[in-house]
C-alpha cells in the first residue's frame, strides 16, 4: 500500500498532525512536518475536521500494531 495516493476526510486535528479517514474504518496520520515536504510553522489551515484531500501512503502498520 506504500506509495499509493488515497482520498480521505480529516477526522481529527492535533498539534502534531491530522488523522484522515480513508474508508473501511481505516484512519491514517498526516504529520504536519511532512506537509509539502517541509516543517509546518503551525496547524495548516487546510486541516480542519471534515476537510477532504489526498495523501500518499508512506508506510502501514501491521494490523497487530495498529491503534484500536
Amino acid at each position: 500500500m506504500a506509495g499509493h495516493a488515497l482520498r480521505g476526510t480529516v477526522v481529527r486535528v492535533l498539534p502534531f498532525g491530522a488523522f484522515v479517514g480513508v474508508g473501511d474504518g481505516v484512519v491514517g496520520l498526516v504529520p504536519f512536518k511532512v506537509v509539502h515536504g517541509r516543517p509546518a510553522a503551525g496547524t495548516p489551515e487546510v486541516f480542519q475536521a471534515g476537510a477532504e484531500g489526498s495523501a500518499v501512503v508512506a508506510s502501514k502498520l501491521p494490523a497487530a500494531r495498529a491503534a484500536k
